[in-house]
């Protein structure tokens, strides 16, 4: 993948958010994995952008393939799948005092 066609998908994905049913997936299968790859599908626009991003030049290849995107990443390039997802939908917002007297009972 060329850096141009990198900017190009995260640009077309980047804010699309996807409907209830969307999901971004890890595929771990074996002739992946002995090849030395590690490749997620996910038909949530802002997952594709931010693991684009976080990627860097490590994706190796990617496809459109049922509604979604698929990238395949080297395994050098990402020490483990679950860190590449961690966050994906941005940083955790701190509850506010309304949430926190709803949770104990408090209403």
């Amino acid at each position: 993948m060329t850096e141009q066609e990198r900017k190009a998908l995260i640009e077309e994905f980047k804010g699309h958010r996807g409907d209830r049913e969307s999901e971004t997936v890890i595929i771990l299968n074996r002739a992946d994995e002995e090849d030395g790859y590690i490749t997620f599908w996910s038909n949530r626009g802002v997952h594709v952008a931010r693991l684009l991003a976080r990627a860097g030049s490590g994706v190796s290849s990617y496809g459109r393939e049922g509604g979604g995107l698929w990238l395949s990443f080297r395994q050098e390039v990402v020490r483990s799948p679950e860190l590449l997802l961690k966050n994906l939908d941005g940083p955790k917002r701190p509850m506010t005092e309304e949430q926190k007297a709803r949770l104990r009972g408090d209403r």
